[in-house]
């Protein structure tokens, strides 16, 4: 499995779940530490600039932890619907007809 955090140049970060490891808070966490860090390499002064975070309603995104994590970076979290089962119309960038 892939996580993929991208913005309108490219691709920004991907990080890959190896084996048959679980998306726990604790995992979640370390990505989101690894996005501020590609954030601040890749688009300097994007890091403190209007960020808009994408994901879904799934525990390891919406638990404590990972609420907390998220307080650290003014970044703006934009929430799937609950139990929406489309998927996100930036979504059709990565799978092209």
């Amino acid at each position: 499995m892939a996580t993929v955090f991208w913005d309108a140049q490219g691709i920004l970060l991907v990080d890959f779940l190896e084996g048959q490891r679980m998306i726990t808070s604790a995992y979640y966490e370390s990505v989101l530490r690894k996005l501020a860090k590609a954030l601040a390499e890749k688009c300097p002064g994007k890091l403190h600039q209007r960020v808009l975070l994408h994901h879904n309603n799934v525990p390891a995104h919406s638990s404590h932890q990972t609420r907390a994590i998220l307080q650290e970076f003014p970044w703006e979290i934009i929430r799937y619907p609950p139990y929406s089962p489309d998927l996100a119309p930036s979504y059709s960038f990565m799978f092209p007809n």
